[in-house]
């Protein structure tokens, strides 16, 4: 018996996607969706898919007919104008690799990965100590201080600013720019967000297309030894993008996520009953096992539209071309089906390769070394430091977005 083709109109709605909190309880909502007697994909109210079970999921982050949205898509729901010139976030866009396609994707990508290698973050390692301890040393006489702006981020600005060559002034007006662009990538941006996304945009970009390669030729930036010694550009597909310029534009999540993910970790550790004292194994096991548990449980990335590059079946679904398809990253790593007791923070776990920490496929983050060394390193420092956090504030998340964070992070630390 053949099975009836079903259109997007005919799968379920997930109607809490339109709900301005959507995002302040995902663990609840989470707990909600595999609860229901439909698993499957769902429908948004705008016609787009929304994905959220782990296998779904793993199909289609490598379906040949998924991919990224074209920078039209991306950037149509901006209220901006079409010009490039004119709209700093559609500019930055032009130069991220996540509006590049295939086959010109893939190159760029690996450049990407080579510069942000882990051995190329690792030499760096002295010096990420070095300042992770003059943050616990000042935050230790704060008193009560907020872990994301006072630690979690200074510690990137620090990071970047000396892998990259920059000033740290300049590190901390990129960190203030980055914050702003990602307004616009809200669920529902305002206009007044969209406006001011735009401006820090070209702000952004100005101080980065200026900084990099001047650091470059000082010889001030270790790791950008790779985009030097690379061909100076790479084939866009619609033209050729500078290496600079594309390396410039990747940066946007490192300078935004990473601090979120470093403060989800360890509210997340804490919310556990755990600190970062004398753990039950060593240091730096502990450590790989906070930060793995942790971006499991709150990644920073909840969910991210993908594309439909040309009209598919799945799962009995007819999926048209040009179809935005959401992926629902958080949830997937949720999944009971995959994850025993998904819910519950431990440390020992099967199934590691089946998170979707930084999404999946053939687009996963090329970030991910930088974001695991760092918070790694940060468990591993507060551990050495025998460090407990006391939570001085009830955390809330970020709503109506598509990152999962906590915008502030109130705790005070005390030697144990």
């Amino acid at each position: 018996m053949t099975e009836t083709l079903r259109e997007i109109s005919d799968i379920p709605l997930l109607h809490e996607f339109d709900d301005p909190e959507w995002g302040t309880d995902l663990a609840s909502t989470a707990k909600d969706l595999f609860s229901r007697d439909y698993q499957g994909l769902l429908r948004l109210s705008d016609g787009s898919v929304f994905v959220y079970r782990n296998s779904q999921l793993a199909d289609l982050s490598r379906h040949p007919a998924v991919g990224h949205q074209p920078i039209g898509v991306m950037t149509s729901g901006l209220r901006h104008p079409d010009s490039l010139s004119e709209s700093g976030v559609a500019r930055l866009l032009h130069a991220s690799i996540f509006s590049w396609m295939p086959p010109q994707h893939r190159p760029a990508k690996q450049l990407l990965n080579k510069v942000l290698s882990p051995k190329n973050v690792g030499k760096f390692r002295e010096e990420i100590s070095a300042f992770l301890n003059e943050l616990i040393d000042k935050n230790l006489e704060e008193g009560i201080f907020d872990f994301r702006k006072d630690f979690a981020r200074m510690a990137m600005v620090h990071f970047w600013a000396t892998s990259i060559g920059v000033p740290l002034d300049v590190g901390e007006q990129l960190f203030a720019e980055a914050e702003k662009v990602q307004t616009s990538f809200l669920i529902a941006p305002t206009m007044e967000q969209t406006v001011v996304a735009n401006k820090s945009a070209h702000v952004f970009m100005d101080l980065l297309e200026e900084a990099i390669p001047r650091a470059v030729i000082e010889e001030r930036a270790p790791m950008l030894e790779d985009i030097q010694e690379s061909n100076r550009y790479l084939d866009r597909g619609d033209q050729e993008m500078d290496t600079y310029k594309a390396f410039a534009g990747a940066l946007i999540d490192g300078y935004h996520t990473s601090s979120p993910f470093i403060t989800n970790m360890v509210y997340s550790m804490v919310e556990a009953g755990l600190q970062p004292t004398i753990p039950d194994r060593s240091p730096m096991e502990f450590a790989t096992a906070v930060y793995q548990e942790s971006s499991r449980l709150h990644p920073v990335v909840a969910s991210m539209p993908r594309y439909s590059s040309e009209e598919f079946v799945y799962d009995g679904v007819r999926i048209p071309a040009g179809v935005d398809i959401h992926m629902g990253w958080f949830f997937g790593s949720r999944d009971p089906e995959v994850f025993a007791d998904p819910h519950e923070y431990q440390l020992d776990r099967s199934n590691r390769v089946k998170q979707f920490t930084y999404g999946g496929g053939h687009y996963v983050c090329p970030g991910r070394n930088v974001v695991q060394i760092m918070s790694e390193m940060t468990v591993l420092e507060l551990t050495k430091r025998s460090i407990e956090f006391e939570v001085a504030e009830e955390p809330k998340w970020a709503a109506g977005s598509m990152f999962h964070e906590l915008h502030s992070y109130k705790v005070k630390m005390a030697r144990s």
